[in-house]
């Protein structure tokens, strides 16, 4: 599902796209849920790439939740899809001017504090680097849009799709405490 008409305007010429994961398990040892995603682009592989924003909605699996995890799976996404583009770009906008340090050391200390999952010291260290590589697209790595690039273009350097979902989930969550 892209909606070219809905894209969403991060101050790059693409922009960005809204997309959302839905899974399900077949025992009641995981969840039925959905994740919903800004993306730059999906390659032939139904990989996403350049995933920022990411929130997720899950249900325990019991065979009661089932109807009501549907209806409200169905009102978010449908909700997500057509909703208009404004506050996006306007959360965008706050992530874009949002400094969470002057330097690395301050901007690695302040991230580092939000116990994100995936993000160890090592992998903030890799995810700064790529931010100050990438500064002319995605704005200054001191910010917590840049800085949350970094860690998005890090997910992508890992073969296993776990390591990936958990990195670019934490670039979703660096924006939401930021904004």
């Amino acid at each position: 599902m892209i909606r070219e008409d809905r894209r969403i305007d991060d101050g790059t010429p693409a922009g960005l796209s809204r997309g959302f994961f839905v899974w399900n398990s077949q025992v009641g040892y995981s969840s039925f849920g959905a994740s919903v995603v800004l993306f730059r682009h999906v390659c032939g592989n139904h990989i996403f790439w350049d995933v920022a924003g990411v929130e997720e909605i899950r249900f325990r699996h019991v065979e009661k939740n089932l109807d009501r995890a549907i209806a409200t799976l169905t009102e978010k996404v449908g909700g997500y899809a057509d909703a208009s583009a404004h506050e996006e770009e306007q959360r965008i906008a706050a992530a874009r001017k949002r400094v969470l340090g002057r330097e690395q050391k301050e901007v690695l200390e302040t991230v580092l504090e939000w116990d994100l999952p995936a993000v160890t010291r090592e992998r903030a260290m890799k995810a700064w680097t790529l931010a100050v590589r990438n500064r002319d697209t995605d704005g200054p790595p001191t910010t917590a849009w840049g800085f949350g690039q970094g860690v998005t273009r890090l997910a992508q350097s890992f073969p296993f799709t776990e390591v990936r979902v958990a990195l670019e989930r934490s670039a979703g969550r660096i924006l939401m405490l930021a904004t």
